[in-house]
């Protein structure tokens, strides 16, 4: 996460806004200029769907690092993405 991060400006220094999702995540968009990435991170030991409650991308999203091995990559349907337990993910929103 931290390789990616170091790449990704807005992951460094752009804004943060917190994101109303499911209680046992802790959820986040960053943006800087024209970069978008959301971050969930699941601090539970069981599946938690994200459960949004705001549309966060009118293009879509695309997996940027997910600490799930077996999380396909590309892109990503946010309304019905369940996290696994205790996974991490990033998805840069289009």
């Amino acid at each position: 996460m931290i390789g990616v991060r170091a790449r990704l400006p807005a992951l460094q220094a752009g804004r943060r806004r917190s994101i109303d999702a499911a209680p046992e995540l802790f959820c986040f968009v960053r943006e800087l200029n024209s970069e978008r990435y959301a971050i969930a991170l699941n601090f539970s030991s069981h599946r938690v769907p994200l459960g949004i409650r705001e549309p966060l991308a009118t293009g879509g999203a695309r997996l940027e690092l997910s600490t799930d091995p077996d999380r396909d990559e590309g892109q990503l349907e946010l309304e019905t993405l369940v996290l696994g337990p205790d996974e991490g993910l990033i998805a840069r929103l289009d």
